[in-house]
Parts: structure tokens; C-alpha cells; sequence
């Protein structure tokens, strides 16, 4: 007899194909979990899980309610724990992991249902989550704008020039900068010009922008031809949040050029700084991320890789 599903805020279905695997093995289950559960299925072989290994854990923790964080526990996000999380008298500090887990596999789940057509009241769902998770402002609509998607392919881009005469070996003068070298820089600045006029106006600011810039296909969001003139100086530095789904980091940039064209494949770029925040510039020079704006009208959220605790506590006003 299948035992009770535990009240947790995941898809039921999913756990109903999950337990058919566990219970029956059979071929026809394995083949309805991989038709509707793409997403999450890729996902937990990404964390090395394999949802036939997980019947001892589940079967122990049926009763506790912990399911999810069974499934989470073992992966390597920074929000979750590193082992599968045991029974104890903390209840309050375990339940608080499992409604990290339960958000990240709510994301996770949401994403499987998006596909390829846009869906508003998915990406706002989407929004509201990565918010709760990272505890940021982020939002899929600013002010009445919006990017031409929220989800999509991002790949590596060069470092742009910053003033007229910029060269990488004066970007790249740290040792930790000098991974980067190999990436280069793009012979031409991009879509908003030159960071600076010159290399005395150069601010600290500036460099960070540079640093940890995105490239939006802005040529495709809807009205930007008719608009482009206003349009183009809201969307200038514009700070967003950009999100791997896959690991659960993320890094606040600031768009700063425009691309890729279409015929790539991609839909948005990030810098080396960008792509290695999230966890792609050593594994690959592309993957999938969320995008979102970040609502930070006075400035207090820094570029950069993202620290949850350190960020919600600037966006109450206190210091990192």
C-alpha cells in the first residue's frame, strides 16, 4: 500500500510517479515520470541523485514530512545541506530548510510546466520565488518594462572597453582577474558606448558595471523601435538579477550592450565574471538562466555574487 504523501508545497503528481518508480520499478512508470517530470529529471541527475536510490531515505522520512529536503539535502546548492538533514529537536531551523528545498523544487517544477511559450502568471510565479529564495527585490516587470523573456540561454561574452584606449591587460592586473585573460575584448564598446570618456573619469562604479555586465536582446522587446530613444536610457545599467536554476547561485549585473542576434541560439550574454559567478565559465560557455529585474531605486544592492542573508540585510538598510 503507498504510504501517505507528506503536506509539503511540491507537485503531488511528481511524488505519484516518484513512489511508482520506488514501489513497482516498472517500465511504464519510469517512462511517465521522464514524459512529464523533464525538467526535475535532469535535475536530479545533474545532482548525481537517482530516483531509485532514494527509496531507503524517502521510506525513513515518509513520516516526518521531510521528503523534500531528502531529495535536496544531497545536492550542492547553497541553501541546502550537505547531507540529507537528521531528525532532531530543532524544529524550527529544519522546517526553515525545508522551505528553502521546497521552494527551489518549486521553481524547479514551474520551469518543467513553462516550456517554450511564454506564460504570465509562470513567470510571475518564477519572480515571487527566486525573491523568497534569494531575498532580493527582483521582479519580471519594472515601471511598466520588461525584458523580451525571462528564461532563456545565456553565453559567455568578451569584456567590453571601458574608455578609448582600454586593453584586457589593464582590466586583468589582479591574479584573480588573470583567469580571465582568455576570454579577450570585444574590438568595439558596446551598445551605450564607452564607460568612461577616458581613463580618469573611470570610477570605481563604472569598473563594476563593466565587471559583472548582461547583455538583453533590447532590439526585441516589444515597442523598443518606436520607443528606442527613452527606452534606451531606462534600460542603460540597469540592474538585474541573473539566476541558475540549476545550482540555486546567482549574480546581480548590469546591462550594458545589447545581443546576441538571434540566429545563435542565445538569448542573453554575461561577462566572464557573470558566467563564473554562476557556476559556467569552467564547465561551459553557456546554460540556462532566469533573468529579472532588481528593484533598487536607491542603490543599496551591489553588483556582484549573491549572498542571501548579507543582501536582505542591505535591502532593510543595514550594512554588509
Amino acid at each position: 500500500m503507498k504510504p501517505e504523501l507528506p503536506k509539503v508545497e511540491v507537485e503531488k503528481n511528481l511524488f505519484d510517479s516518484l513512489f511508482e518508480i520506488l514501489e513497482k520499478n516498472q517500465k511504464q512508470a519510469k517512462k511517465q515520470f521522464r514524459k512529464h517530470h523533464k525538467r526535475a529529471l535532469k535535475w536530479l541527475k545533474n545532482q548525481g541523485l537517482d530516483p531509485a536510490k532514494l527509496q531507503t531515505q524517502i521510506a525513513k522520512y515518509i513520516t516526518t514530512g521531510t521528503v523534500t529536503a531528502v531529495i535536496m539535502g544531497a545536492s550542492a546548492l547553497p541553501i541546502a545541506a550537505a547531507s540529507v538533514p537528521q531528525i532532531s529537536n530543532q524544529a524550527q531551523e529544519q522546517t526553515s530548510l525545508v522551505e528553502k528545498n521546497d521552494l527551489f523544487f518549486k521553481l524547479r517544477q514551474t520551469l518543467d510546466h513553462w516550456g517554450q511559450v511564454p506564460n504570465q502568471a509562470d513567470e510571475n510565479l518564477i519572480a515571487k520565488t527566486i525573491g523568497e529564495l534569494t531575498n532580493l527585490p527582483v521582479t519580471n516587470i519594472l515601471t511598466g518594462h520588461r525584458l523580451n523573456r525571462t528564461i532563456g540561454i545565456m553565453g559567455l561574452e568578451q569584456h567590453l572597453l571601458r574608455y578609448p584606449g582600454d586593453t584586457i591587460y589593464d582590466q586583468m592586473k589582479s591574479r584573480e582577474d588573470q583567469k580571465y585573460l582568455e576570454s579577450g575584448i570585444a574590438p568595439h564598446p558596446g551598445a551605450w558606448g564607452y564607460f568612461a570618456q577616458n581613463k580618469n573619469q573611470l570610477t570605481p562604479d563604472l569598473t563594476e558595471k563593466e565587471k559583472y555586465y548582461v547583455v538583453i536582446q533590447t532590439f526585441m522587446i516589444p515597442g523598443w523601435n518606436s520607443n528606442w530613444g527613452s527606452m534606451k536610457d531606462w534600460y542603460k545599467f540597469r540592474k538585474v538579477l541573473v539566476y541558475n536554476p540549476q545550482n540555486g547561485k546567482g549574480v546581480v549585473g548590469a546591462i550594458a550592450d545589447a545581443g546576441p542576434a538571434p540566429w545563435t541560439g542565445k538569448h542573453f550574454g554575461g561577462s566572464p565574471e557573470i558566467m563564473d559567478s554562476l557556476g559556467f565559465y569552467n564547465t561551459s560557455t553557456k546554460g540556462e538562466v532566469v533573468i529579472l529585474f532588481v528593484d533598487d531605486p536607491e542603490g543599496k544592492i551591489p553588483l556582484g555574487p549573491i549572498d542571501s542573508q548579507s543582501y536582505y540585510l542591505i535591502a532593510q538598510g543595514g550594512e554588509k
